[in-house]
């Protein structure tokens, strides 16, 4: 799998449960009775009201792919199937049915947190992911679009 790129509004991400990210800051904009919001709630239940020049801090994710992990009880793992974790990564994430059960920076930490977690060892997927920083976005209402800060700058 090539990796790919999501983005989240930062706002987004105070919640548990986390939709999809988009392919771009674009497409968190949507429009109700011809004023512009940012499509932050899940539910779309409150949306947040955009402003021409607002900033929004957007945060993007690197998703690297998905494997399979087999964990053994006594806390070494394997890869099967010949795949290995990707060279670099930020994160990494066993996924317990639809949810990640665990985040940390190693595969070991990983398994380790599960284990605890569940009591034994299993086969599952296992994730691997690059977040970023905030980064700042400024709305612009004419062209229905978000701007990266950093590149007006460079203007």
């Amino acid at each position: 799998m090539a990796d790919r790129m999501q983005f989240y509004p930062q706002s987004l991400l105070d919640d548990e449960t986390v939709q999809s990210g988009t392919e771009s800051p674009e497409q968190w904009i949507v429009t109700d009775d011809g004023k512009y919001h940012l499509n932050d709630d899940p539910e779309m239940k409150v949306l947040t009201p955009l402003e021409d020049g607002q900033i929004v801090n957007f945060v993007t994710c690197i998703e690297h792919g998905m494997f399979d992990i087999v964990m053994n009880d006594d806390g070494t793992w394997t890869m099967p199937h010949g795949e290995s974790a990707p060279a670099t990564f930020g994160e990494c994430c066993i996924m317990n049915g639809w949810q990640a059960d665990t985040q940390a920076v190693s595969i070991q930490t990983c398994v380790d947190q599960f284990i605890e977690a569940c009591g034994e060892g299993d086969d599952n997927l296992i994730g691997f992911f690059t977040w970023s920083d905030p980064i700042p976005y400024r709305f612009d209402q004419a062209s229905r679009r978000f701007i990266r800060v950093a590149d007006e700058v460079k203007q």
